[in-house]
């Protein structure tokens, strides 16, 4: 029998393929991506069948090669795949957990979700069942809570299995980075949303109602705060469901530096934490600029204010730049000058190009 051998780390798989010599290596770099990550692996192939085994760097038959696939699972573990059955092995080739598993997902903290007849559950590393096998979804989070899901609601166990909160949810969800939902990672620990016929609210790890479900749909929490929406409006509460700011906006952006714009009738402005209009909603847009500084547009022009809505740079330029060496350029009736970082002008905008040269020397460019 003769064999194809490529060299990678620590142990090796290796597959029977069935095809001709050029075929036989093309197929043998089929092997498990992640298994090929580890050094001193080997990928065997004696060209007559489709099934992967392990070897180690000294060609000792570690597990036979009678597996449809082998994949790389954890430090300790390896997952494998016969006739559509999931089970988990250690190095040693010992069989931890029985391919009995119709999946197996990832080992997360010692606990991995597996399914079987259409229910999940989760094992730990010895092949244990340590939840059951009676829920239609399971997945563990990262601080070692369950989400689960049976009859169509949701709720959080414990590794235990104990009941942390209800199934009583249509859906619930952790909070995770500047833009939406997503389970696996968190940026408030103590607050879990949840859905109930449509509803949204906040609860907490313990299951206590921080926010009554009557919103229909809620952002993200910044500075302490997060917007919510009902009945088309949209304002902001706090980690009490305090409503901080009136639910009278269009839309909203997260609190940063103190400060959230808002949208009312195609107008923008900003609120402060207690809901004051700091920057009124007279501007067709408005965004940070730099150190406290507001870039305001007004019918298609441009300009700065400050926090206090003191005007800084009237909005009568056609397009403002970001900072470099201490000056911004600035553009109007397509000249170009530079301000500094008060929003005062330093170099008219009377040139028709101008860039940097040095830290003190800019070139210009003047039609003559």
């Amino acid at each position: 029998m003769q064999y194809f051998i490529k060299t990678f780390s620590l142990m090796a798989i290796f597959c029977l393929i069935g095809c001709s010599d050029d075929g036989d290596i093309a197929k043998s770099e089929q092997v498990n991506e992640a298994v090929q990550k580890k050094q001193d692996e080997s990928t065997v192939t004696d060209g007559q069948s489709d099934k992967y085994g392990l070897v180690d760097k000294s060609g000792k038959v570690i597990l036979p090669p009678i597996y449809d696939k082998i994949g790389d699972f954890s430090e300790s573990l390896l997952m494998v795949i016969k006739d559509g059955k999931y089970g988990l092995v250690d190095k040693s080739g010992d069989e931890v957990m029985p391919l009995i598993y119709d999946e197996v997902r990832h080992l997360h903290k010692g606990v991995a979700e597996v399914k079987k007849d259409g229910k999940e559950g989760l094992i730990d590393e010895s092949g244990k069942e340590v939840i059951p096998l009676i829920y239609d979804e399971v997945y563990v989070l990262h601080d070692g809570l369950i989400k689960v899901k049976k009859d169509g609601k949701e709720g959080l166990i414990d590794k235990s299995g104990k009941e942390v909160i209800p199934l009583i949810y249509d859906e619930i969800y952790r909070f995770d980075g500047l833009y939406g939902f997503y389970e696996a990672h968190v940026l408030d620990d103590d607050l879990i949303k949840v859905v109930k016929d449509g509803k949204v609210g906040l609860v907490d790890k313990l299951g206590n109602e921080v926010m009554p479900q009557h919103y229909d749909g809620i952002g993200v929490f910044a500075e302490g705060l997060v917007s919510v929406k009902k009945d088309g409006k949209v304002g902001f509460v706090d980690k009490t469901g305090h409503e901080v700011v009136p639910l009278i906006y269009d839309d909203a952006w997260v609190f940063s530096k103190g400060l959230a714009w808002v949208e009312k009738g195609d107008k923008f402005g900003l609120v402060d934490k207690s809901g004051n209009e700091v920057v009124p909603l007279i501007y067709d847009g408005v965004s940070f600029f730099y150190d406290g500084l507001i870039e305001v547009k007004k019918d298609d022009k441009y300009g700065l204010v400050d926090k206090s809505n003191h005007v800084i740079l009237p909005p009568i330029y056609d397009k403002l730049y970001g900072f470099s060496n201490d000056l911004a350029k600035i553009q109007k009736d397509g000249k170009y000058g530079f301000i500094d970082k008060t929003g005062k002008i330093v170099i008219q905008p009377v040139y028709d190009n101008i860039k940097d040269f040095s830290k003190d020397l800019k070139i210009v460019k003047q039609r003559q």
